[in-house]
């Protein structure tokens, strides 16, 4: 089995998702292929892509994959129909819309099946009018040569099929997320030594993260209770860094909050904190969430997207992000609760073993793919038992 990933936007969660698949692919039988883009990459794809070449006995093809349509796709569209048709590969997945474009455009012109996942962009609203109406009508156009949409959320799977007015039917699946199980020396509780509560913030610096929302609740938490010993802790960089900062030294919050930069391995700094605040305006999954649940912590989420679906009461608190008040209320109420804080979180942790390991979320997609070769077989055969017994009966006739 030979299998092609394409993905245009080898950051954050999109990145995280592909290299599980590509690092923890079965030892036998199966062979992969990476294509990615090399306008755009973060820090911990630096850190692994020379082990999954390694792994992939080198077959990873760097390419210039614009987000916007470019007159690069079709150069780059025909160079992957000679690398598909050479290596003969089985299934072409592509993660994200250029990704997606790419492995169903390609599949065309080398007879390997194609499956996408959104991974957000293209099935929900997230462009300009314009943009979106072109992207809805090139995903409409795709469907009919999509052999199979795996989703990562329901949420997304339903916002896809709505946007495109087209019915499921049985060309998708869901699979969730997973993170790997993390080292012992994170699993600890955090210093109880230490007075001031830390809160931490895990994403990129841009608008859909909704670090400011952070910022704000975190402003009118200070305003309810002034003595409160809270600091924001706000991982990752991105477009709205310096935005993020004139807030903050506006508002006087220095001394509450502090930027970290992107890091390597977050999950050293997570285990630290006291809360995970999830502020987003958007999550097509939320891949946070379930980091935090594998180091036994209790999150405070946006009621929002696929979040809905990972988080629950039993596991954590959803809120409506920008409604300071009740954020502010919520994070007050976990300083005030410990108890809760542990108890949730340890019910996040068995959560998180029985839905969102990463090994889980593999397993299943490599069934998937055996799935899709499999049905691909067995249509094969009854085409050519339809013709054998159609050309029986002629036979007879004449």
């Amino acid at each position: 089995m030979k299998i092609m990933q394409i993905v245009g936007d080898p950051v954050g969660g999109i990145r995280k998702h592909v290299h599980s698949i590509l690092l923890n692919a079965p030892a036998h039988g199966v062979e992969q292929l990476y294509v990615f883009s090399n306008t755009n990459c973060d820090k911990q794809f630096v850190k692994e892509i020379t082990q999954i070449s390694t792994k992939l006995n080198g077959k990873v093809f760097s390419l210039r994959i614009e987000k916007k349509p470019h007159s690069s796709d079709l150069f780059n569209i025909c160079r992957l129909i000679h690398i598909a048709r050479k290596e003969k590969v089985d299934i072409i997945h592509g993660h994200g819309a250029k990704g997606g474009l790419y492995a169903r455009v390609v599949s065309l012109f080398c007879k390997a099946k194609s499956l996408y996942t959104p991974h957000g962009g293209s099935a929900h609203n997230m462009f300009s009018p314009i943009k979106e109406k072109l992207y809805t009508l090139v995903e409409k156009s795709l469907y009919s040569v999509t052999d199979l949409y795996v989703f990562e959320s329901i949420y997304t799977s339903k916002a896809l099929f709505e946007k495109i007015g087209k019915d499921k039917g049985d060309k998708f699946i869901i699979n969730y997320n997973g993170v790997p199980t993390p080292a012992p020396a994170l699993l600890v509780e955090p210093k109880a030594s230490k007075s001031t509560t830390n809160i931490g913030v895990f994403a990129m610096l841009r608008q859909q993260k909704g670090q400011v929302n952070a910022i704000l609740a975190l402003e009118h938490l200070l305003k309810l209770n002034p003595l409160a010993n809270v600091k924001l802790f706000i991982f990752g960089q991105g477009e709205d860094s310096e935005m993020l900062e004139q807030v903050v030294h506006d508002l006087n919050l220095q001394p509450y909050v502090e930027f970290c930069g992107e890091v390597a391995f977050p999950e050293q700094f997570m285990a630290e904190m006291d809360i995970v605040l999830i502020p987003s305006l958007f999550e097509s999954f939320g891949y946070v969430a379930i980091e935090a649940f594998s180091l036994s912590k209790s999150v405070i989420a946006s009621r929002v997207g696929g979040l809905v679906e990972v988080v629950d009461e039993e596991v954590g608190f959803l809120v409506n992000i920008q409604d300071y008040s009740e954020v502010a209320r919520t994070i007050l109420y976990c300083i005030e609760h410990p108890e809760v804080l542990g108890s949730k979180g340890q019910a996040a942790k068995r959560k998180y073993e029985q839905l969102f390991t990463e090994q889980k979320m593999v397993d299943n997609l490599y069934d998937i793919y055996r799935s899709a070769l499999e049905k691909d077989v067995q249509e094969k055969v009854e085409v050519q038992d339809s013709v054998y017994v159609g050309l029986k009966s002629r036979r007879n006739s004449e």
